[in-house]
């Protein structure tokens, strides 16, 4: 009954005497102050007079809940609940220990409560929004946002959270329409406003214009806000996207012109000044080094154009345009490597003009000698002209350093500004490191390692050469030779931190991963407890490598709990933008807000935690098939010591009683394990042993002992495709479009006998690759596989159930199994 639920309905308690109120009040500030032991001696007082008082019992609960005792807590919370339903105090206070759980959806009904008893309750409220724009719930936040102005409207965090409320569900005009009347408010007051605060509530204002598409708007607002914006380029970039959204090119040109002359190496400029002059709109924001790629966390001045469509007016419109860049700005790099990417090398002409192109950006960054030189220039090879083109340079470079000691047969002075004198003794070993990388580009990996022995032995103190060789080695199928050479490069030079990580990296490609746990130790903190250093610092590289080595070594719960620990990772990631919901309207910056929320919402789709998790679903699948193989081969056994005279259906009795029995000793494990946990924390209360089961962290928090720290239980779990469907679940939500998910959900839905939604990942697979994609294919026939043989079974069930006597059938009852090409 509703009626008989509402917490409004039950009896009012009996409040506390004035002496005992001041103490319960007493009670709330120990609480507040993190004094919990006085607290607890406080509630010990009123308990004492009065032990049925609900809010003192709930009161309790929550100081339990701090100290880490938590079945108590709860106990007592529930307690204090049970005798005072109608406090909004009792509900307030569960809904704080479900949020320090992280059962936020719990919280929200405890908090909801408690506003049915105090509406007003400003407290309440805020927490309450807090936990929706956490969970996501727009809607809700902008109501609950909504409540908090009208019950405190002087209040400027109100204003600012009701329109952050707005822009999350796209009401842009909404938005704007509340920074208005919020600044309305200020006409007149007194209350003092720093520049910073009025310059980033413009620029907000700006991005709401913005996002709602009304450009016009927006320039016009700028143009009246410029003088209070003390972020000056900021106003610059704004007024050259908008300008470009309106299609006013010629500006939009100029104003990324003025943007380039303040910093020349900013690709993001570069990519808007093309878009300008070729009358384009703006590629879209990424973080990957590919043209045209996309990606969900919104790096405004990363944009990647592509070329690959140009015609020849406008490949001439930007290398003039280029020409001019490089005589403004000489000693910058980027208006002379762009230009190598607008170049169309396929014809004859092209193939001239980009030869002196290169040469001119290539000759002094080799005389320099650059060591990332060839990462670079390495995107020009997706253009088999161009890389054509690339190869015949080396080899005339290497052919004139060999006649007559210059490069492109021309005198150079020693310090390569041409002249009299031949190259520096260096420019020939760099000369000779960048063919081997073209080499190893090409898979000639003998020639590429002939080459770079010879740079080794014109410069044998150079680590970059080593590390290349151990590359070309990893290139060639030896990881172990590989990681040898990587790690000699390490040892030339021990305290840097970046050798240290590729020879991490390559030891464990190598399948060594205690050499590894090693070699990144000589970084981490001292002590025994290197591991737990890394996993604090979410060091997600290694746990991704160390994972993916120990699994082929075969130690599966150890390389399951690597891969988890990227998977607790995200969760703390995500879990740690509960802080900003308040700091970062009290510090105004809510540009950069809305955008951590934006990113946020796209974290599970980061490449390490895809990598993670598909590698943990996939060994437990293993597991799950291991399981399933020891189980018929222990059937078969008991079949073939006497039980084989058993009909089918005894023997289909006979496993519904063990599966019975199976899930009835899970279900005492479970209990055993929860009474084991339970009186571990009464232990710890009574004597003080908690204190041995944590370990100091770096900054002074405590960390709990693992008490698996092989993974032995992760192993031996009787519920793999549980773990396995958990992790799925998030891939499926956040990485549908990749296609190592679609396989493995397939794999997961077939083994559960799910062939519909199987199925439906398979084609979703199909879409997404190739036809004639060999992961595709094994996962067709293994489908087919398992309906066929789903199939048989259930024939073969119902043709023993025919000739089974009629008191055993089951009546009414045709299973079909549908197989569809």
């Amino acid at each position: 009954n509703a009626k008989a639920l509402d917490p409004r309905r039950a009896p009012m308690p009996q409040p506390l005497p004035p002496k005992e109120n001041a103490l319960f009040k007493l009670i709330v500030k120990h609480y507040e102050t993190k004094q919990y032991k006085k607290g607890m001696k406080a509630s010990d007082a009123v308990l004492k007079k009065f032990p049925d008082h609900g809010e003192t019992l709930a009161m309790r609960g929550l100081i339990l809940n701090c100290m880490e005792r938590k079945v108590e807590a709860y106990e007592f919370v529930k307690k204090g609940l049970a005798k005072d339903i109608r406090s909004h105090v009792c509900w307030h206070v569960f809904g704080l220990v479900h949020r320090s759980d992280r059962d936020y959806k719990e919280s929200v009904k405890c908090y909801r409560n408690a506003l049915r008893i105090e509406p007003d309750n400003m407290q309440i409220l805020r927490d309450l929004s807090l936990l929706q724009v956490q969970l996501r719930d727009r809607v809700g936040y902008l109501e609950t946002r909504h409540s908090l102005l009208k019950l405190k409207p002087a209040l400027r965090l109100n204003w600012l959270g009701l329109a952050v409320a707005n822009h999350l569900l796209g009401r842009h005009e909404r938005a704007t329409n509340v920074l208005g009347a919020y600044e309305n408010t200020l006409e007149g007051s007194t209350e003092p406003e720093s520049a910073y605060e009025r310059s980033e509530m413009a620029l907000y204002k700006m991005e709401l214009l913005r996002d709602g598409r009304k450009h016009a708007e927006a320039l016009e607002a700028l143009a009246k806000s410029e003088k209070v914006i003390v972020d000056k380029t900021a106003v610059r970039e704004v007024r050259a996207e908008l300008n470009l959204a309106l299609e006013n090119y010629s500006a939009a040109a100029s104003e990324y012109r003025r943007l380039i002359d303040l910093n020349p190496e900013e690709h993001g400029y570069h990519a808007g000044l093309q878009a300008a002059l070729l009358e384009q709109a703006l590629p879209p924001p990424t973080l990957s080094n590919k043209p045209g790629a996309k990606s969900p966390y919104g790096a405004s001045t990363t944009r990647r154009p592509v070329y690959t469509g140009l015609n020849p007016a406008q490949r001439s419109l930007l290398l003039s345009a280029y020409g001019e860049l490089r005589t403004a700005h000489p000693r910058a790099s980027a208006p002379r490597r762009i230009p190598l990417d607008v170049i169309d090398a396929s014809t004859n002409e092209g193939a001239m003009r980009f030869d002196d192109a290169f040469s001119g950006y290539v000759i002094p960054m080799l005389r320099k000698g650059v060591p990332s030189l060839f990462a670079d220039i390495r995107p020009l090879y997706e253009q088999p002209a161009k890389a054509a083109r690339i190869g015949a340079i080396f080899d005339r470079w290497g052919s004139a350093l060999a006649n007559n000691g210059t490069l492109e047969g021309n005198r150079a002075t020693p310090g390569g500004d041409g002249g009299s004198g031949a190259e520096l003794p260096s420019t020939t070993m760099w000369v000779q490191f960048l063919l081997a990388q073209h080499l190893d580009k090409h898979g000639k990996h003998e020639e590429a390692l002939a080459a770079v022995d010879k740079a080794i032995a014109h410069t044998p103190t150079l680590v970059e050469l080593y590390v290349f060789k151990g590359r070309v080695y990893k290139h060639a199928g030896d990881p172990a030779e590989a990681a040898s050479w990587v790690e000699h490069a390490r040892s030339l030079d021990g305290a840097d931190r970046y050798l240290n990580t590729k020879a991490t990296r390559y030891l464990l490609r190598a399948d060594k991963p205690e050499e590894a746990t090693a070699v990144i130790g000589l970084f981490t903190k001292d002590g025994p407890e290197r591991e737990s250093n890394l996993f604090d610092m979410q060091c997600m590289w290694y746990e991704c490598e160390a994972g993916e080595a120990l699994r082929r070594l075969g130690r599966v719960g150890k390389a399951l709990k690597k891969l988890l620990a990227v998977d607790k990772h995200f969760v703390d990631i995500v879990e740690d933008q509960f802080d900003f919901h308040t700091y970062c309207l009290r510090k105004m910056t809510l540009r950069s807000y809305v955008q951590l929320l934006r990113m946020e919402e796209h974290v599970w789709a980061h490449p390490f935690y895809i990598r993670a998790a598909c590698g943990a679903v996939e060994m437990f699948l293993e597991l799950h098939d291991a399981h399933s193989v020891a189980h018929a081969e222990k059937l078969s056994d008991v079949n073939a010591s006497g039980d084989a005279a058993l009909d089918v259906a005894e023997r289909k009795k006979a496993a519904s009683k063990a599966r019975k029995l199976a899930a009835r000793a899970a279900e005492e494990k479970t209990k055993k394990e929860m009474e084991e946990k339970e009186a571990l924390v009464k232990a710890d209360k009574e004597g003080g042993k908690k204190k041995e089961k944590q370990q100091p962290k770096g900054d002074g928090e405590k960390r709990e002992v693992d008490d698996d720290p092989e993974g032995i239980k992760l192993e031996a779990s009787d519920t793999p495709l549980v773990e396995a469907s958990r992790l799925l679940a998030t891939l499926q939500i956040h990485s549908a479009d990749v296609l190592e998910t679609q396989l493995l959900a397939c794999a997961v839905y077939g083994r559960r006998g799910k062939f519909l939604l199987a199925l439906r990942a398979l084609r979703r697979a199909r879409a997404l690759s190739a036809d004639t994609d060999p992961l595709v294919h094994r996962a067709t026939v293994r489908l087919f596989a398992a309906v066929d043989a789903a199939a048989a079974g259930v024939q073969g069930a119902a043709a023993a159930a025919a000739a089974a006597p009629t008191s055993r059938m089951t009546r009414g009852r045709v299973v079909h199994v549908l197989v569809r090409d």
